[in-house]
């Protein structure tokens, strides 16, 4: 267990009548949870979920936030199997996130906590509150060599916090002992408080048995989950009443650390009575929630774990164990709730009545149906690239996301044949594997660092995954224009004078999680540097929808009972910017979908294709959509990378509402031909074992898979700019 020091003394001596819990001197904006191995876990969790009222958690020797039954490409059939047989759930004698936490796929977690609620609209009620309230939030991670956790697991902790905290330097303080000996020497639960709550005057006290409050737990749960009827919270004098009415005007911080409290003594951990003694001489107050109690074995046939004493991580209660309303968050949550006196959540809101129409989903089933009516639909004819005589000034990338730092990254590196970009939500060039002065370095690990090549990054740390979307601010664009400019021997890419002309569209919606501001002002101040009218580039940050391409259907963020969208055309204003040069352009309407869909075709580009390509997740197969005036040549051209299986998709690309679909029916108005290259492949995972972007389909824009990845030499980008070519060339 975590060292504390001597000044921790016996359990309390429980008062033989629990009290109602009540309403305390609290300070509702120092409120942390604390744990160890199992409660760390729980602390880690509430922390997240709870973060517009939880400030903080310690952590010892805890696994990261909803990461217990979320299966990564690493894991093993064994471990499926296992997760199978518990119907969804987890348990301690499975823990993949502790036995082998090398699976973890980080940059996978993060985004659980930011979307699972919805975003068009919130959804679920009474899930976590907005990611937001992390971002200035504290947390102390400490790994002891004794304790059950493989070693990897606390810095997977830190990756996950590292992305979701506005200075991670700051506000999250890892600690690693590396022998039993250094550990013991620790006071470590006082160096959390110091850490948390920012105060270093904290200092170890004796606590006092008539401070000991047992508590009434039952009001707060109805069904058997684990549990007893009472529990602990330790009060000073100073912080009992509210307003400055009592002994002491100052409120209370307060530190959840829910315990085993176990039967018959129930006597209380030594880390918890470690905290009580830091109450009693500094203020605080200490709630413990007391598990050990029974569970209802016939509505909760697999948990086997809480029947143990200890607290659902591993969804043993709840598929959502990580949401506020699981049955144990609920529960602790009603309790802080109770002692801060803040009010009960609002009841759900009501959902409008839904707009005329169809739903997107109604739509595109329409739109399959017919296409199936019409023949399209598992109509495997595959054909060679053909030469189209593509217009050499009007070669266009786009992407979103993922697919938007590859879009950016190939217009950089192809600057000699591609003339223009839309990047909806992505990062500078080579942004994701440079480190910059101020970044944070990570405790490193084979999950943390994944294989990313990165130069300067300390031996023992690693870059904060996405650090170019979570901490833009922290981008110098000196050394990304530097390695554009000049790059490394071997590292080929064309020449930056060729971007002098280039027009950039560069858009970044308000209410976008993942790429935070001024992820995409600092695409555009890439461009800037180059184009020879500023005029050329063109950042939209006034729309409100959440990390999305929008088309027309799309409603904003947060929109209820939308089905007609906010009418904001994405791909319509990429490409009046980049080939209307600011002059609208019209598609053709969704009534010629089965017309535009008839105008895809498969293609055999194996030729294009190498088996380090493969190796590297490109796939046989593409794309290709050419309207009928552009058979002769001299059309524009839209490269649209991303996930597909020409070869095996049933459908060709764009049925029903979505930016395949907008982008073709623009190009079959106006003569524009739409590749879309199929990447997301499996990759050798021999070759690259520490991947985990790439692994789960992703295409490769963070260094992963080579340090090349960003160049003409890169696995994915090389076969695409090889098809492009066959595209210029004459009919």
């Amino acid at each position: 267990a975590a060292a504390v020091a001597a000044a921790a003394a016996h359990s309390p001596r429980e008062r033989t009548t629990p009290v109602k819990l009540a309403e305390l001197n609290v300070d509702p904006a120092l409120v942390i949870a604390a744990g160890v191995d199992n409660s760390a876990d729980f602390a880690h969790q509430f922390h997240i979920a709870f973060s517009a009222s939880v400030s903080g958690a310690c952590v010892f020797s805890g696994q990261p936030f909803n990461c217990a039954t979320t299966g990564f490409a690493g894991d093993t059939q064994e471990w499926h199997d296992a997760i199978a047989k518990l119907n969804g759930s987890a348990s301690s004698k499975n823990d993949h996130c502790k036995a082998t936490p090398s699976v973890v796929d980080i940059g996978s977690l993060v985004d659980y906590p930011r979307r699972h609620c919805g975003q068009n609209p919130v959804a679920i009620q009474d899930c976590f509150d907005d990611v937001n309230y992390v971002k200035h939030s504290r947390s102390f991670l400490y790994q002891s060599p004794s304790e059950g956790a493989t070693a990897g697991t606390i810095e997977n902790v830190d990756g996950l916090l590292a992305q979701m905290v506005l200075d991670p330097a700051t506000s999250i303080k890892v600690v690693r002992p590396a022998s039993t000996a250094e550990a013991a020497a620790i006071d470590a639960p006082g160096e959390c408080l110091r850490h948390v709550l920012d105060d270093a005057t904290l200092v170890p006290g004796a606590a006092v048995d008539k401070n000991w409050w047992t508590f009434d737990q039952r009001e707060f749960f109805t069904d058997q989950i684990g549990f007893q009827d009472a529990g602990f919270v330790y009060v000073p004098s100073r912080c009992e009443d509210m307003n400055g009415e009592g002994p002491g005007s100052s409120p209370c911080p307060l530190v959840i650390r829910p315990d085993t409290c176990a039967p018959p003594a129930r006597d209380l951990s030594a880390d918890t009575l470690q905290y009580a003694a830091y109450a009693e001489a500094n203020g605080l107050v200490l709630l413990t929630p007391c598990l050990g109690g029974d569970v209802d074995q016939a509505k909760f046939p697999h948990a086997f774990d809480v029947a143990e004493g200890r607290l659902d991580v591993y969804g043993q209660l709840d598929p959502n164990y990580v949401q506020q309303s699981a049955p144990h968050m609920r529960t602790i949550g009603a309790m802080m709730r109770r002692v801060v006196g803040s009010p009960s959540p609002p009841s759900p809101r009501p959902v409008q009545p839904l707009a005329p129409g169809k739903s997107v989903a109604e739509q595109r089933a329409a739109s399959l149906a017919a296409a199936t009516a019409a023949g399209l639909v598992n109509n495997i004819t595959i054909v060679p690239l053909p030469p189209l005589g593509i217009d050499k000034t009007s070669v266009l990338t786009a992407g979103c996301s993922n697919t938007a730092d590859f879009s950016h990254q190939f217009h950089v590196a192809f600057s000699s044949i591609v003339t223009g970009s839309c990047i909806f939500s992505g990062m500078p060039y080579h942004c994701a594997v440079t480190r910059f002065a101020k970044d944070y370095m990570v405790a490193k690990s084979n999950a943390t660092a994944a294989g990313i090549h990165c130069d300067g990054c300390d031996s023992n740390g690693t870059l904060t995954y996405d650090h170019c979307k979570n901490h833009p601010h922290n981008v110098e664009m000196d050394l990304l224009w530097k390695y554009a400019e000049a790059p490394p021997q071997g590292h080929v890419i064309d020449n930056v004078s060729n971007l002098v002309n280039a027009r950039v569209f560069s858009f970044g919606p308000t209410h976008d999680r993942c790429y935070q501001p001024p992820a995409m002002r600092n695409v555009a101040t890439f461009h800037l540097r180059y184009a020879k009218d500023p005029s050329q580039v063109l950042l939209v940050e006034d729309q409100p929808f959440p990390h999305t391409l929008p088309t027309n259907e799309t409603p904003y963020y947060n929109t209820h009972g939308n089905m007609t969208g906010a009418l904001y055309d994405g791909p319509g204003e990429c490409l009046r910017h980049v080939f209307g040069k600011g002059e609208r352009v019209y598609p053709v309407p969704p009534s010629h979908e089965i017309e535009v869909a008839a105008r895809w075709r498969r293609i055999n580009n194996s030729e294009f294709v190498t088996p380090n390509n493969i190796a590297q997740g490109y796939k046989e197969g593409a794309w290709l959509f050419v309207p009928p005036q552009c058979e002769a040549g001299g059309c524009k051209l839209v490269v649209l990378p991303g996930g597909c299986s020409a070869y095996t998709d049933g459908a060709p690309p764009g049925l029903g509402p979505g930016p395949d679909n907008a982008f073709a029916r623009y190009g079959m108005a106006n003569g524009y031909v739409v590749l879309k290259p199929c990447q997301g492949g499996p990759i050798d995972k021999a070759l690259y074992p520490n991947n985990h972007e790439n692994l789960r389909g992703m295409v490769d824009v963070y260094g992963q898979l080579s340090p090349l990845y960003a160049t003409q030499k890169g696995g994915q980008m090389e076969p695409t700019g090889k098809m492009i070519r066959r595209l210029l060339e004459s009919v």
